[in-house]
């Protein structure tokens, strides 16, 4: 995450790249640029307060979990995104939630490229259904990239459909993350946690 100056909007703004989140009350404001990737934005109405991460994978499956504690598995992105909304006053039963993103744009084979949006959009929605935090918009899929901005004192954000002419742009920065992602696997950098199954996980 870096912040940078909004000159057209007069505000400070905190730039979310691929494992970043952030939240606030703050009076400035949170943006980031989604292809393929997928961003949760959870909003407490009653704390004037809110906050967004940017993930690349879902992570789900097999409970994957990076030593460095960064927010490129949307499991880990939930759960970092959560505790901070909760450290600052917030509860989780006061927290909606927003999603974007989902872009068929990575440059693999189509069904790959899809298969990867898809499963970042199920598991944004899937996890949200779990902790029963109640989506009251969203804008995924399709093969557009987007640049949102939220404002983390209202809980609106500002949605843009970026041209095509971006696409090679957004596709070498998801890939190059990919790609690392892919060494820290091959240097023994992951923790895997055990699966529970269903019949053991109580609600």
């Amino acid at each position: 995450m870096h912040l940078l100056h909004n000159h057209s909007l007069g505000k400070d703004v905190a730039f979310l790249h691929p494992g970043d989140f952030h939240a606030t009350g703050e009076s400035i404001l949170i943006s980031t640029v989604l292809g393929s990737c997928v961003s949760v934005v959870l909003w407490d109405l009653r704390k004037q307060q809110a906050g967004m991460n940017h993930f690349m994978l879902p992570g789900e499956p097999k409970r994957v979990f990076y030593l460095d504690e960064n927010g490129k598995y949307g499991m880990n992105a939930m759960e970092l995104l959560i505790n901070a909304l909760m450290k600052m006053g917030s509860e989780k039963n006061q927290l909606v939630a927003k999603v974007f993103g989902g872009a068929m744009v990575l440059a693999t084979t189509r069904s790959e490229a899809l298969s990867i949006s898809r499963a970042n959009i199920d598991f944004a929605f899937n996890y949200l259904e779990l902790e029963k935090i109640r989506i009251i918009s969203s804008d995924v899929g399709g093969n557009q990239a987007r640049k949102i901005i939220l404002d983390p004192m209202t809980g609106k954000v500002l949605l843009k459909r970026l041209p095509h002419v971006r696409d090679t742009e957004i596709r070498s920065e998801e890939s190059g993350y990919l790609d690392r992602l892919k060494q820290q696997e091959k240097n023994g950098a992951v923790v895997s946690f055990f699966q529970e199954s269903k019949n053991e996980v109580k609600q």
